[in-house]
């Protein structure tokens, strides 16, 4: 699922932090994956300005879903 997360931040990347982390690094990755406790991979939790989860899903996600509250995010006052 990388391509997605690519393309989205290319394209998004001036407006909003993208941050892609290995769940299966024994590391950062896998201390991030487990304190959000995601359940499976791979896993998107997308969070606004002030901190606070606005979208989790696991598993394959469709680019288009993704997008869709990307901009909504944008688009919300802050």
């Amino acid at each position: 699922m990388l391509p997605v997360v690519h393309r989205l931040e290319a394209v998004y990347s001036d407006q909003i932090a993208f941050h892609s982390l290995n769940a299966l690094d024994g590391g950062a990755g896998e201390r991030a994956f487990m304190q959000a406790g995601l359940r499976g991979h791979p896993g998107y939790v997308i969070y606004n300005a002030q901190a606070q989860e606005v979208f989790r899903t696991l598993g394959l996600v469709e680019t288009s879903v993704l997008e869709m509250v990307i901009q909504e995010l944008l688009l919300s006052p802050q």
